[in-house]
């Protein structure tokens, strides 16, 4: 594996809180959450307190990843939450941060088939401004309630896992091509490729995404061919992720109505925004 190997002899033992402690600051139980078998990335979370009398800022974390960015999230005016790149996190003195899921975290790209699994332990450098470099491990822990769905090629359950930090990096680069006030639907993804359902101006349909060093990208707006996995290799995916992809959006759009899996299907023709 890229990163640390398993220790077996640490399966064992339950999972509990870590922390690292210098001069100033209090980085207390830095951990990860397990992946499924395509993911193409994964977050990372913890608390830092500023026990120091000066402020200090997180500048950047360094991992063995091809990208590791720190992130968080934004309410535009329409109320619509969007996960962006931040070049910093502050901690003021007698301040504690909390990076946690639905909020700041920390972003390892490019995982390429190597997921994260439960009782993994991923060594990192948290950079700081003034406290420089300190060294950490993410513990790998469970998700609530497990995971089900596409991971290890299991395909008899319609309860797809979708990792929420993907799933938010999708909706955002495809509110980006379509605005900020489109209804989206079910979030399909297989690996480095996602199809979205999408609703704005009385027009729906769905869109295909592909992710490319971390970022998702736009590449073609079209409707009920962006279901089937012919759809799916004519445009570049490898014959296995696109069985995954056809599979993923069938149960994500089980959930659907009739009428509304209809208006999705109901897009004419195909307009391409980026390279298939």
């Amino acid at each position: 594996m890229k990163h640390l190997a398993l220790a077996l002899a640490l399966l064992a033992l339950p999972a509990s809180a870590h922390e690292v402690t210098t001069d100033s600051l209090v980085i207390d139980h830095p951990y990860a959450l397990e992946t499924v078998a395509t993911a193409m990335s994964g977050a990372g979370y913890m608390t830092i307190t500023n026990t120091g009398s000066a402020p200090d800022r997180l500048l950047e974390v360094r991992a063995d990843f091809p990208r590791v960015t720190l992130h968080g999230t934004q309410a535009d005016a329409q109320g619509v939450t969007r996960m962006i790149p931040v070049e910093g996190i502050e901690i003021a003195p007698g301040e504690t941060v909390t990076l946690a899921p639905g909020g700041m975290h920390v972003m390892f790209m490019g995982l390429d088939g190597d997921p994260f699994e439960e009782g993994e332990r991923i060594p990192a450098t948290l950079v700081f401004e003034r406290a420089g470099e300190i060294e950490v491990e993410f513990w790998v822990e469970p998700r609530e309630g497990g995971m089900t769905g596409h991971e290890g090629h299991d395909h008899g359950s319609l309860e797809p896992a979708v990792d929420p930090v993907q799933s938010a990096a999708v909706e955002a680069a495809l509110r980006d091509v379509l605005g900020a006030d489109t209804d989206l639907g079910p979030v399909a993804i297989a690996g480095n490729a996602s199809v979205l359902s999408w609703r704005v101006a009385g027009v729906a349909g769905r869109a295909f995404l592909r992710e490319e060093a971390g970022e998702w990208s736009v590449i073609l707006l079209s409707g009920e061919s962006l279901r089937f996995a012919a759809t799916f290799r004519s445009l570049g995916l490898p014959p296995r992720r696109a069985i995954d992809l056809e599979q993923a959006v069938a149960a994500t759009e089980a959930i659907l109505t009739a009428e509304e899996g209809a208006r999705y299907d109901g897009f004419t023709g195909t307009l391409f925004l980026g390279d298939g």
